[in-house]
């Protein structure tokens, strides 16, 4: 057996740093502001300035504010930490963390159900929590967690409430929420929001089906000044045929037989003469008639378009 070999004690760098003092609060870096960066290849200790770092895949900062890094910082979350809290009362847990401040709609995990992520639908977040406003809140419905167990929260990184690409982040999630919300379950699990589909069912795209309630109809728009149309949202009527019945039929005023003579006239067209005619009436009086049904199948829907926040 070869003998473990002797490695060099590992080299060991001192440098003093200037001092200077921090950026006041509520300011940031410049892309033009200088820091220090070290070197490995030369081993010394270089000024860069901040544009000129490779933050990201879209190089420096070119000259603007310093980029701030949103990759998920994931941690950790068991029963008997200080930031946990469970109500049997309401069969609820709640999270309160620093970790959570100015941030949303990140994914949750639980190992208790195989590590797999928790329905969004169970949870409410609060990027301020109401009670400290130095951390954030989260509230999670019908759920407790088990002894030994763990949540992972999967928390964006570095963002602060003040860093614009965050701020803007958030307000595109809410914009979003918005356009998405006819599609999202209520509270009674049923979502409002349909859509007309022109292909064939077998191109249906995953989550989406076929709303079957529409089959055979055409929609028809609620209008409560039209009693016809005034009827409760999801409301069906209307037929695909009609029997017209006596009174569908209008009156009719004309010259009608009254009286047939069967003397033989002669001739060859005709043997029979008509002696007597009358006037009369068939039908039904217009103050009687009816007009005809002419609704196909339909059913009372709704229309709605998104007009922005």
């Amino acid at each position: 057996m070869l003998p473990e070999p002797i490695l060099p004690p590992p080299t060991v760098i001192k440098v003093k740093m200037p001092e200077s003092p921090d950026y006041p609060i509520g300011e940031v870096a410049a892309g033009d502001d200088l820091v220090w960066v070290w070197d490995t290849s030369a081993g010394v200790l270089r000024k860069s300035k901040i544009s000129d770092l490779p933050f990201g895949a879209g190089g420096g900062g070119g000259g603007g504010a310093v980029p701030v890094t949103t990759q998920p910082s994931p941690f950790m979350v068991f029963n008997d930490d200080e930031n946990y809290s469970y109500d049997p009362a309401t069969n609820t847990v709640t999270i309160r963390d620093t970790r959570l401040k100015n941030r949303t709609m990140y994914p949750v995990f639980a190992t208790q159900i195989g590590g797999g992520e928790l329905n969004p639908e169970l949870i409410i977040y609060n990027d301020i929590d109401p009670d400290d406003d130095t951390k954030g809140r989260l509230i999670i419905s019908n759920f407790q967690l088990e002894v030994d167990q763990h949540l992972t929260l999967i928390v964006p990184g570095d963002a602060t409430g003040g860093d614009s690409a965050y701020a803007q982040l958030k307000a595109d999630v809410a914009f979003l929420k918005l356009i998405a919300a006819p599609f999202i379950k209520t509270a009674l699990g049923a979502n409002g929001g349909k859509v007309f589909w022109g292909r064939p069912a077998s191109e249906i795209p995953p989550g989406w089906q076929e709303y079957t309630a529409m089959r055979g109809t055409f929609p028809m728009a609620q209008d409560p000044d039209d009693e016809d149309f005034d009827a409760a949202i999801g409301t069906t009527a209307g037929a695909k045929s009609v029997k017209l019945v006596k009174e569908n039929i209008p009156e009719l005023d004309f010259e009608r037989p009254r009286k047939v003579d069967d003397v033989d006239r002669g001739g060859t067209r005709s043997k029979w003469s008509l002696d007597d005619v009358e006037t009369g009436k068939i039908g039904t009086p217009d103050f009687n008639m009816k007009n005809v049904e002419l609704m196909n199948p339909y059913r009372i829907i709704m229309w709605i378009e998104f007009v922005g926040i």
